[in-house]
């Protein structure tokens, strides 16, 4: 198994500082607390504990693949709203339900704090009220942000209690792009609820234009409000490069992509497949991967709106040689993971399982459950949280060679 070329550039991260961390204003980069000369090594070290606890036992573990610098580093954000209309802020909640006021954060990239500074102002001229999560009062929760790495196109999504305040919203979008042209997409939210949701499902949006362009390497991937992106740029190119090169190592006839979003591993994959299917919850997610197919020129890959935790009917009639999955947090269900083995060890399932994962838990559970038909051949890691004890994990899963060999043997 070849690795790509990966140079982590590991000082830059060791040398990292934050005011916010140090004033005690903000903890979220965790790893700031560690000594210069050992973040990295204890992200690596944790990752090896929870894989040692599960007794995961790959047959190779890649270096950490770390973005060029921790700051500037994100795309993508997700920040609560709270203060005042006159005196907004926007940043994290704290134990006590507070906002800390995060506008100034390193993390973005750097033409999204300016962004974050005029939505400020925006919340006060709008008249948009700071939602109060103990009081259960006001309009505006929270706001969203994609932006694709060069800064030629964003989206801003204002996450709101209700529709009463989209109008005031809509009079704040050409203040918004006549300060910030490379806004393409401005949208509402609706999340009624008085609970730790952080969107709901009906998406206004207020803008001409309804999605952006993000590239990663060779592909080019269309996005729009409701869409999965993924935080930081660089690792999540170097993720889908990594999906890429497997791939074109196996060769296979056929690639099943499950929660494949707007189709980021899937078209990676296309190229050195026949076929490819990608299976996707969100319609919306699904139309985009459509488009993105289009967009690459990618003519023998299909999507579909499948929701994989009612219905496994696809993933039980596929005949793919790879299963490709990149699920929520919470993981594969129990029912998906016995019916890939039972595949696997009855029916010639999958040979090979590629599964990205955001929670090295639920992934070393995953791959627990089907321990008896597949064997963990490689787990490359991916700092796409900087400074934070998270990381996104590639697993390579293969197909016991018993049971090959016993198919081969019968026939």
């Amino acid at each position: 198994m070849t690795s790509p070329d990966i140079t982590p550039i590991k000082h830059l991260h060791e040398s990292a500082t934050c005011k916010l961390y140090e004033c005690k204003l903000c903890k979220s980069c965790s790893l700031l607390e560690f000594n210069d000369g050992s973040r990295i090594a204890t992200k690596e070290v944790l990752l090896k504990d929870i894989l040692a606890k599960s007794k995961v036992a790959p047959c190779v573990i890649e270096p950490l693949f770390l973005a060029s610098h921790p700051w500037g580093s994100r795309t993508k954000l997700k920040l609560l709203v709270g203060g005042t209309v006159d005196s907004p802020q926007i940043g994290i909640v704290d134990p006590q339900f507070d906002i800390t006021d995060l506008v100034d954060c390193p993390l973005p990239k750097g033409h999204l704090p300016g962004l974050l500074h005029t939505l400020k102002q925006e919340i006060s001229l709008g008249n948009l009220t700071p939602y109060n999560i103990t009081a259960r009062r006001g309009e505006l929760k929270g706001i969203i942000i994609l932006s694709n790495a060069s800064a030629s196109e964003a989206i801003v999504r204002f996450i709101l209690r209700s529709t009463e305040a989209v109008p005031r919203v809509r009079k704040c979008v050409s203040r918004i792009r006549e300060a910030h042209p490379w806004v393409k997409v401005v949208s509402c939210n609706i999340q009624p609820l008085p609970a730790a949701i952080p969107e709901g499902s009906i998406e206004e949006i207020l803008t001409e234009d309804e999605t952006i362009i993000e590239q990663y390497g060779r592909i080019a991937l269309r996005f729009g409000p409701q869409s999965f992106m993924q935080v930081t740029h660089e690792c999540a190119t170097a993720l889908y490069e990594r999906v890429g090169k497997l791939i074109e190592e196996i060769k296979p006839h056929s690639v099943l992509d499950l929660f494949c979003g707007v189709g980021g591993f899937s078209l990676f994959a296309a190229p050195y497949a026949q076929k490819v299917l990608g299976i996707e919850i969100s319609r919306n997610a699904v139309e985009c991967a459509r488009q993105n197919a289009l967009l690459n020129g990618v003519h023998h890959a299909e999507f579909t709106e499948t929701d994989l935790t009612t219905s496994l009917n696809l993933v039980r009639d596929s005949a793919a040689e790879v299963v490709i999955a990149n699920p929520p947090r919470r993981g594969l269900s129990e029912d998906l993971c016995d019916l890939l083995v039972s595949k696997a060890l009855q029916e010639r399932g999958a040979e090979h399982l590629v599964y990205s994962s955001c929670n090295a838990e639920s992934l070393c559970r995953d791959i627990s459950r089907l321990s008896s038909a597949y064997d963990v051949m490689l787990i490359a890691p991916f700092d796409m949280f900087p400074l934070t004890h998270h990381t996104e994990v590639l697993a390579h899963l293969r197909r016991k060679r018993r049971i090959a060999d016993a198919e081969k043997t019968a026939e």
